[in-house]
Parts: structure tokens; C-alpha cells; sequence
């Protein structure tokens, strides 16, 4: 009878690392292909494909918004999606992923100004405040 529950123990050990490991595998997963905003069209969802198999759909909805609150000679310096990786929860500190045109861009987006030094950081304000407006441009994953 021993022997039985410790069976079960090991099948039920075996059965969360798997699903820690898939799980995992979404918490740092990774676009593999980017798309200028401005190459983006707002007549078809956009699909990225990341690294962990899955695909993040970009509806065209919210390309369009991106298109219409961005002033056009920004449309090209904007990659989609909008990767932001996760590296401080207390205080949440976000890292946006890319060139400093993709920071200076998310900072015109939050603020309106366009500037030439910007933090490549956000906090969590910023955060909600581009999920609330464009929530289907961005992945967020978890920093390494």
C-alpha cells in the first residue's frame, strides 16, 4: 500500500513539472518576427509567431488606433509587437525590448512628447495605462 501512494506521488510530480515546463516556456517566450507599424495593415489581424510554438494575433483594430495616435514619421521607428519583458515586481519594473526608438516611441505614447533620452524602463501605471489602449500589440514576458 506504500508503494502504491508513492506511485502516485511520482506520477503527480512528473505531471506538474510538465506543466511548469509548458507554462514556463510562455513566461519567456519571444516574438521571432517583428513588423514596422507602418508595414502593418489595419485591414487583417497581424500573426507573430513566438518561440514557444504559440502565435499572438495583433487585431487590426488596434493597429489602426497605434496608426491614428502616432504621427506618421513614427510609423516606421515602432516594431510590432510591442515586446516588454518583466524584470522588477516590487516595485514592477517593465524593460521595452528593442532599439531606443522603440522606448522613445512608448514614451511619446504615454506622454505625448517625443524626447531624445528616455528610460527604456515603465512601471506599472505605464504599463496598464498601453495594455488599456493597445492590448493586443503587446507580449509581455518574464526577463531571464
Amino acid at each position: 500500500m506504500h508503494e502504491h501512494g508513492s506511485k502516485k506521488r511520482d506520477v503527480t510530480q512528473s505531471l506538474l513539472e510538465q506543466i511548469f515546463q509548458y507554462e514556463s516556456r510562455n513566461l519567456f517566450s519571444e516574438p521571432l518576427e517583428e513588423i514596422t507599424l507602418k508595414s502593418a495593415s489595419t485591414n487583417s489581424d497581424i500573426i507573430v509567431p513566438l518561440s514557444n510554438g504559440s502565435d499572438l494575433i495583433i487585431l487590426a483594430s488596434d493597429v489602426d488606433r497605434l496608426k491614428r495616435e502616432l504621427p506618421k514619421h513614427l510609423h516606421d521607428k515602432l516594431k510590432l509587437p510591442l515586446h516588454l519583458k518583466l524584470i522588477s515586481i516590487k516595485p514592477i519594473r517593465i524593460l521595452v525590448v528593442g532599439d531606443k526608438w522603440q522606448a522613445r516611441v512608448v514614451h511619446f505614447l504615454l506622454t505625448g512628447e517625443l524626447k531624445w533620452s528616455v528610460s527604456n524602463t515603465i512601471g506599472e501605471e505605464e504599463f496598464k495605462s498601453l495594455l488599456r489602449r493597445f492590448p493586443t500589440t503587446i507580449h509581455l514576458s518574464l526577463a531571464r
